[in-house]
């Protein structure tokens, strides 16, 4: 009979062959954005004091482990007072896991290439089991999880974005190894040892979906996790511009489609550009009965709550920038998710005076394809991987930037130059 043992001893791999020893050479990998210098550490958490960004990380478990979360926070690049939800999901994971796991930070890898000082990545395992014999209720599946640093001013900060998907999948599969198991994964073939990796997966997955509900979380933030899911579960990585534009099926317009948001159009969501249009016109002449009829229950929610949308208190504009009236559409996309079909528009928003000196922002907005039309929907939004355009494309933070500064800040994404240049 074959027999194949994926966990020995102390530390379990998830996978179908043996645990690989710990490299002792530094490695390079060619990530998404530049090649990467991996560095074994094999350090505990508490023996990382001389090294400025694991002894961040390392303060943030501690922090955790405390049920520190202000201090938590305070480790992170972020809005403290609104902090993203992957960062607050790390808390509610490391804040049971650490009271009850020691853990291993495996490996460190060092960006080459612009700015290599400021940027650094670290995969941490949940190793030793402080207590073998105790019952540990509700623990979140443990993982290696891949965390990103950079270099805020002389002091290092962790970061909620991903700056290199291709490295933190490698560096995920690679440092899995040294995740302590409770008990040993001993298969007859490979797809018993699949199966077990997928069941792993999937209860993790659950985990994360029932902590977000329990908090409260938005239906958009709960959503992007299941997309995620989703994605992960299919084996689809989308860690490129050309990535995103392939899954999504994105359709550039050029040239592209400019209109007047003060012009009146009538309610016409029989197609994504005419939606977009209608929603555009109807916020910037407060039309509260086209904004509500053209959208779906989540829709309805976003508007009557986010922008106080109510017939009987009728408001001139919904636009939170009255002035930035011309609208370029630039982009259109497809996704099915949970059973629906949903559309993006992705378009360049202007003042209609000056344009080439006042502010300038992408808008992100997302349908719902029905049988009675395109509806406005906030199922999904910009944080999840199907609103993540702009990203995708490296396009992001540069909303409500005055043009030359906006310019300055897209022309090296991987968007079109049409996308970012205003015409004369």
């Amino acid at each position: 009979m074959k027999i194949i043992t994926v966990i020995a001893l102390v530390f379990g791999f998830c996978g179908s062959s043996l645990l690989d020893a710990a490299p002792e050479a530094d490695q390079t990998l060619q990530g998404h954005k530049g090649k990467w210098t991996l560095h074994w550490r094999g350090k505990g958490s508490d023996q990382v004091s001389s090294n400025a960004p694991l002894s961040l990380v390392s303060q943030a478990l501690d922090a955790a482990k405390g049920g520190d979360r202000e201090a938590f926070l305070r480790c992170f690049y972020i809005d403290q007072k609104n902090p993203p939800v992957s960062v607050v999901a790390l808390y509610d994971r490391w804040t049971v896991i650490s009271r009850h796991y020691s853990f291993l930070f495996c490996t460190e890898a060092e960006f080459i290439g612009e700015n290599a000082s400021s940027l650094r990545a670290v995969s941490v395992s949940p190793s030793v089991r402080k207590r073998p014999k105790q019952d540990i209720p509700s623990l979140p599946p443990l993982d290696a999880e891949v965390v990103f640093l950079q270099k805020v001013g002389t002091e290092w900060k962790m970061s909620a974005t991903v700056h290199d998907p291709i490295l933190q999948q490698h560096l995920s599969k690679r440092d899995s190894g040294w995740v302590s198991r409770a008990e040993n994964y001993i298969f007859t073939s490979d797809d018993q040892a699949r199966e077990a990796l997928n069941r792993d997966r999937k209860e993790r997955q659950k985990w994360e979906i029932e902590n977000l509900q329990k908090k409260g979380s938005r239906l958009e933030d709960v959503n992007a996790f299941k997309q995620r899911h989703e994605l992960e579960n299919r084996g689809v990585k989308i860690s490129s511009w050309e990535d995103w534009k392939k899954h999504y099926k994105a359709k550039i317009i050029d040239p592209p489609m400019i209109f007047d948001q003060r012009q009146k159009f009538q309610l016409d969501n029989s197609n994504l550009i005419a939606a977009y249009r209608s929603y555009r016109s109807a916020l910037c002449r407060g039309d509260a009965q086209m904004l509500l009829d053209m959208a779906d229950e989540s829709g309805t929610a976003w508007l009557k709550n986010h922008l106080g949308v109510d017939l009987a208190r009728p408001k001139a504009t919904y636009a939170l920038i009255t002035n930035m009236t011309l609208s370029t559409v630039l982009l259109t996309a497809n996704d099915t998710f949970d059973g629906n079909k949903y559309a993006l528009v992705l378009a360049r928003n202007q003042e209609h005076t000056n344009p080439k000196e006042g502010q300038v922002s992408f808008d992100v907005v997302i349908f719902r394809e029905t049988k009675s039309g395109f509806l406005l929907s906030r199922d999904l939004d910009i944080v999840s991987p199907f609103g993540r355009v702009t990203i995708a494309a490296r396009a992001n933070g540069a909303n409500l930037l005055h043009y030359p500064q906006f310019y300055e800040k897209v022309k090296n994404s991987e968007f079109p130059p049409h996308f970012y240049t205003i015409q004369e």
